[in-house]
């Protein structure tokens, strides 16, 4: 080892967040958020979840529709 890497002190620390920086924060946050545009997150699920039953019941139709052709007129009538 060095002479000098005895003789460096170690950084201090950046001063503590305070109270009042903390409390900052969290106004500012809270305005940001009442900012952005409003967002329903309720109507994207239900968008979500009416497409996912939208392509189950395409899915299940085109199945049937190809199962009947094959088997014949049996399962058509």
């Amino acid at each position: 080892m060095h002479a000098r890497e005895h003789e460096r002190k170690p950084v201090p620390c950046t001063r503590a967040r305070s109270s009042v920086a903390d409390a900052t924060s969290v106004r500012n946050a809270a305005a940001v958020r009442k900012t952005e545009s409003p967002k329903a997150h309720s109507v994207g699920h239900n968008r979500q979840l009416l497409n996912l039953i939208g392509y189950a019941i395409m899915v299940n139709s085109l199945a049937l529709l190809e199962a009947s052709q094959r088997a014949g007129p049996m399962l058509a009538a």
